[in-house]
């Protein structure tokens, strides 16, 4: 369960247990209740006696004149968080439900709720509780996730054999965190692309090497052709050697293989993740190419906090020209089967 908000030291905190609903619209738009200090999702505190479903549907109701269909839990979250006019400090414990509108009331007035455009960058409004910004996010990637996986199921039964997605995407988009939330369903196996980075390029020579053939040789196409995805989606295991990062690069300039191998038994969808994951070098074997859109300086964001300053820069330096090639002349979004969102969003 995530916990956000530091604990102030000898601070007395009054627990406050809630209930909170992410209904998305067909555009992916989270609906959110608009305050001047910030946004909250529908829902609020439960009552005694109440369990958090009917807290919820109450809480909807009241807030936003509608009826509401509970789809799956996200999961809990406690904010940690001081309220000024109260002069009390709050341990908010969150319960988060993907749901659904599914009815207005007919003698309401105008909804006071509104749609939260995740399309572009993270909105100037900020959510209220970072609770409720993570769950905001969550919810876009359940649901996001069930999309593919249904309609990777629907071709599994059309096609008769085990499907292949490509979760494709820029460095720092959440490709990975897609991957493991597919994963979760007992129908879907993971394969990560980075297992296959090339061991025969020394990284100094990148930068002399022309986008079109850096595209060539980045990943060993064919290891992957062979050793995993032909014999997966023929129904037989995978067994390869991934790549090996954590040993560092050797005196010849460049990186190794691991000696143990790994293996992945077959499954009704395979879904194999990474940056180029659905390039030409595999457009043979890909029969679903998802493309996981989050904008640039956002995704520089989240790698430069994951990776560092000094590795994000030289990372930057030889991979961001390709990422441009690719992305922008190679597989624009619009040549994607499916692209999904991966926002993020701000709170107070």
């Amino acid at each position: 369960m995530p916990i956000f908000g530091n604990k102030a030291a000898g601070a007395q905190y009054k627990i406050r247990c809630g209930a909170y609903a992410v209904i998305l619209d067909d555009a992916m738009r989270v609906a959110v209740i608009y305050t001047p200090g910030g946004y909250f999702l529908p829902g609020g505190g439960i009552e005694e006696g109440e369990t958090s479903e009917q807290a919820l549907h109450r809480e909807v109701m009241e807030e936003c004149g509608m009826t509401l269909r509970i789809l799956q839990p996200i999961g809990s979250a406690t904010d940690h968080l001081y309220a000024p006019p109260e002069n009390c400090y709050y341990e908010k414990r969150g319960s988060f439900y993907l749901g659904q509108f599914i009815e207005a009331n007919a003698d309401g007035d105008a909804p006071p709720f509104v749609w939260l455009e995740t399309d572009t960058r993270a909105p100037d409004q900020p959510f209220r509780q970072e609770g409720h910004a993570w769950a905001a996010t969550r919810g876009i990637q359940i649901a996001s996730a069930e999309l593919i996986v249904t309609l990777a199921l629907s071709m599994y039964q059309k096609l008769g054999r085990p499907i292949i997605v490509a979760i494709d995407g820029g460095s720092g988009s959440g490709k990975s965190s897609y991957s493991v939330l597919l994963q979760d369903h007992a129908a879907v196996v993971g394969i990560p692309l980075d297992d296959f980075y090339t061991t025969q390029i020394a990284e100094h020579e990148w930068p002399e090497i022309e986008l079109p053939r850096r595209l060539e040789l980045v990943f060993d196409w064919q290891r992957i052709r062979r050793d995993v995805l032909i014999p997966l989606r023929s129904g037989m295991p995978g067994r390869w050697q991934p790549f090996d990062f954590t040993a560092g690069i050797g005196h010849d300039g460049k990186y190794a293989l691991q000696k143990e191998f790994k293996v992945s038994g077959p499954a009704p969808i395979i879904v194999l993740e990474g940056a180029y994951s659905a390039s030409a070098a595999l457009s043979d074997l890909v029969d679903l190419a998802v493309l996981v859109n989050v904008p640039e300086a956002e995704r520089h964001r989240r790698k430069l906090k994951r990776d560092g300053q000094a590795f994000a820069d030289k990372w930057h330096a030889i991979w961001d020209p390709l990422e441009e090639y690719y992305f922008g002349r190679m597989r624009p979004a619009s040549s994607f089967d499916l692209v999904v969102k991966n926002p993020t969003f701000r709170f107070r």
